[in-house]
């Protein structure tokens, strides 16, 4: 079921993900200070660099899908393919939402969480066309990214801002901002990763694995109960998971 969610969440392998029965702490980078040169003998003072500590909790994500007799008498492998399909995909569908879009109120948080406001010409690129960036304008929202992040960094948006706003662009040189190899897209150079829930001619960049903390306090389970159907001669399937995640 996991990898049925992965498949259906592609975020959850991209981002800092643990498997941590209950609730749990880590502390993540905050302030960080330079190094710098010591003198021989000297007291070395200490820096002021500080840590932020990031609480993933858990909320229960379930499905319940009621089977009739007739489909429970498939053949093995086609009703156990039918179950991941309809329960683990679902729920993956759901946490990719959240990765994505989820304010962390009741609910696990996203990456639209990662700054309180996005301001343009700050963390932020407001494209001066509508809904159609330029190859300069997304220049410009690269170099808004801290260098120490740039080796692990991507860009994320759903396949209709790619494939009709993206793939096309071009530089003042008229050369393609995009090379495709095999399966992998990258976009001046930066892999692309996509995700139906991010909202169209929306991208975001960055090293989400150093921005997204996510924890499955429980893995997905399936339980089933023929008492819950009895009065439609079906049996009823619950896929249940506990997930938390938090920007970091």
């Amino acid at each position: 079921f996991l990898e049925k969610m992965k498949q259906t969440a592609p975020l959850l392998n991209e981002i800092n993900l643990f498997r941590v029965p209950g609730n749990f702490t880590i502390a993540v980078e905050g302030t960080r200070a330079a190094a710098a040169i010591h003198t021989e003998n000297a007291l070395i003072t200490a820096a002021d660099d500080t840590t932020t500590a990031v609480t993933l909790g858990g909320y229960e994500i379930a499905k319940l899908a009621r089977v009739s007799k007739i489909v429970q008498k498939m053949g093995v492998a086609e009703f156990e393919q039918f179950l991941v399909n309809t329960l683990g995909g679902d729920i993956g569908r759901l946490i990719e939402n959240y990765l994505v879009t989820g304010n962390g109120t009741n609910q696990p948080e996203g990456i639209e969480q990662a700054y309180t406001t996005w301001t343009n010409n700050t963390n932020g690129v407001q494209w001066a066309s509508s809904n159609t960036p330029t190859a300069a304008e997304l220049m410009e929202l690269i170099g808004y990214l801290e260098g120490s992040y740039a080796p692990g960094a991507k860009f994320l948006m759903n396949h209709k801002t790619f494939w009709t706003k993206i793939m096309t662009l071009r530089d003042d040189s008229k050369y393609p901002v995009v090379n495709i190899d095999g399966a992998a897209k990258l976009l001046m150079g930066f892999p692309v990763i996509f995700s139906s829930y991010v909202p169209d001619y929306t991208l975001y960049f960055g090293d989400f694995k150093k921005a997204v903390y996510g924890n499955f306090s429980e893995d997905i389970n399936v339980a089933v109960s023929e008492h819950a159907g009895f009065n439609y001669n079906s049996v009823a399937y619950r896929a249940s998971c506990i997930f938390d995640s938090k920007v970091g």
